[in-house]
């Protein structure tokens, strides 16, 4: 059945590509769209997830990845899982868009191809 996003707003209703979402990264850290101190604060470790892991207002961060910064978000609602994880020193994007239903797939996909990406391996 045909199952109306409208609904979501900008919790699902939003419509991409990996590239736009690629470029997007690149424009909203490069003080683009947002100055740099309103992009930092996006992502800056307001509230503690877990050792690894801090929420900022609208971005993650996670500090156990080679010693970089790596910002991240993903999202998800019937039909439809996203993440998006970008390393801002790198101006590295990994963004996986999937129709899987369940996101941490997605999201397992999305960690296992930035490992590649820094010169790692995956065992699968």
């Amino acid at each position: 059945a045909y199952n109306e996003r409208g609904w979501a707003n900008g919790a699902g209703g939003l419509e991409s590509t990996v590239d736009d979402l690629a470029a997007w990264n690149d424009a909203l850290f490069s003080g683009k769209i947002l100055s740099s101190a309103a992009s930092a604060e996006m992502s800056a470790p307001h509230a503690k997830m877990d050792e690894t892991t801090s929420y900022g207002y609208g971005l993650m961060r996670r500090n156990d990845i080679s010693g970089e910064d790596v910002v991240f978000h993903s999202g998800g609602i019937p039909g439809f899982t996203s993440m998006n994880v970008y390393l801002p020193k790198r101006r590295l994007s990994v963004v996986v868009l999937s129709n899987a239903f369940d996101g941490r797939l997605t999201s397992r996909f999305a960690w296992e191809l930035l490992t590649i990406a820094l010169g790692g391996t995956v065992e699968r």
